[in-house]
């Protein structure tokens, strides 16, 4: 599966914040389902904001930090976490394309 630039670069950012969501349900504790009840996001949504990778919308995200009473918070990218990402993420394709070349 070999992504668009656009999306490529978009995704390292979604995959962090995804990973670091589903965490903190992991901690809690909570089934999708749970959360689900009362974040009032449908599953697919939260699976959306939990993979990284698809889009997702602001309220969307909103909704589901919001049930954990989260709050966003800005601050300058870290390039060496990204870059790193970034190779982690070209090591995944590299070992994508040998398991469809296999079969």
């Amino acid at each position: 599966m070999i992504m668009k630039k656009n999306v490529r670069e978009k995704l390292p950012q979604r995959l962090m914040i995804g990973f670091k969501l589903s965490g903190r349900r992991a901690i809690k504790g909570w089934s999708m389902w749970k959360l689900s009840q009362i974040s009032g996001l449908a599953i697919s949504q939260i699976q959306a904001i939990e993979s990284g990778n698809s889009n997702y919308t602001i309220d969307s995200l909103i909704a589901y930090i919001d049930a954990f009473g989260l709050s966003i918070k800005f601050g300058e990218k870290d390039e060496k976490r990204e870059t790193r990402l970034n190779e982690l993420l070209n090591e995944f394709e590299k070992t994508e394309e040998k398991d469809e070349n296999l079969s």
